[in-house]
């Protein structure tokens, strides 16, 4: 091996002992193309840089995300700063680096994140400071661009015309633990239904209130029929006869639902919705019936149409229904 090999050898080696920073040498084919722009004047001025995937750069997760997430909770998040500057680079930047002379410690490293490729930048503030439009400006189109201090304490958000910065809002902690208890006490509560559908082969989906990933409310359950506000397509009294209750419903089910479908059902108000195909619905109608209270709703996944018990009266409606409901 000469010299000059095993000078470049040595010297790769000490950069990633110092942290994994990736010069021209290390940065090759699409990576290298595809952020140029920031790439270019990074090494051209000789900045100590690390480029890689976002999870190689350290602590970048801001400390208001709870264990557990899938996605970053923004709501759990509050917004001192947000500021519209359209896609300029250079607006952009000036944002961001007015909110990081807010936010930033000054002695910790600073990434910048690309949340399309899941890549980003580590380098000192002074630099990331110095060299901003240009990290901005390497970014992929249509792609978040997130800025954050190592450990992250706080997120600057790039999204489209708007720069934010995300710092800790409500206990999102406690919040992620009040979501997760609502949703096995809804499952809890309905154990009963579950049981029957288990004991007949039925294999159901439950449609929990709280979204885990997002730890968002989810929005599954239809707008209450406009009773008196405009006629309903089926408006009847709640038959005495079993028979005749199982066939209002298979009747106007089967008009409304294709045979190869999916059917959710609320055994009663503030249930978890049961989600299941149309041929186990039809197969095994009167048991699941027999499980409701006579405050049960039947209705289409996309909710497209609504089927209400409504204690002494049976409603139906297939249009005019929101599409979405805040739950409870």
């Amino acid at each position: 091996m000469d010299a000059d090999k095993r000078a470049e050898l040595e010297a790769r080696r000490a950069a990633l002992r110092e942290g994994g920073s990736r010069t021209t040498s290390t940065v090759r084919g699409a990576q290298r193309t595809a952020y140029a722009a920031a790439l270019d004047p990074l090494e051209a001025t000789g900045v100590d840089f690390t480029f890689g995937d976002i999870n190689s750069l350290g602590h970048w997760i801001p400390a208001w995300v709870p264990q557990g997430w899938g996605e970053i909770p923004w709501h759990l998040s509050s917004s001192p700063h947000i500021v519209e500057t359209g896609t300029d680079p250079a607006a952009r930047a000036a944002a961001v680096c007015a909110m990081l002379s807010e936010l930033a410690s000054r002695t910790a490293p600073v990434a910048v994140l690309y949340e399309r490729d899941w890549v980003g930048f580590r380098l000192r503030y002074d630099d990331a400071v110095r060299h901003m439009e240009a990290l901005i400006a390497a970014a992929p189109c249509r792609s978040d661009i997130w800025i954050v201090e190592l450990p992250a304490p706080w997120l600057i958000r790039i999204d489209g015309d708007w720069v934010l910065s995300c710092v800790a809002g409500e206990d999102s902690a406690r919040r992620f633990a009040e979501m997760r208890e609502t949703n096995r006490q809804m499952r809890r509560d309905l154990a009963d239904v579950r049981r029957m559908l288990v004991e007949r082969g039925v294999r159901a989906r439950l449609c929990y209130r709280y979204d885990m990933k997002s730890l968002m409310p989810l929005r599954i359950t239809p707008a209450q029929i406009a009773r008196h506000a405009g006629k309903p397509d089926l408006s009847v009294p709640f038959p005495a006869d079993r028979d005749e209750r199982d066939r209002i419903v298979r009747d106007f089910v089967a008009a409304r639902a294709p045979a190869d479908g999916r059917v959710r059902f609320q055994p009663w108000l503030d249930a978890i919705p049961v989600e299941l195909s149309r041929t186990d619905f039809d197969s095994h109608l009167a048991a699941i019936l027999d499980a409701c209270t006579t405050q049960a709703i039947f209705f289409d996944p996309g909710l497209d149409w609504s089927l209400e018990f409504h204690r002494q009266w049976i409603y139906g409606a297939a249009s005019g229904l929101s599409r979405h409901s805040p739950p409870g």
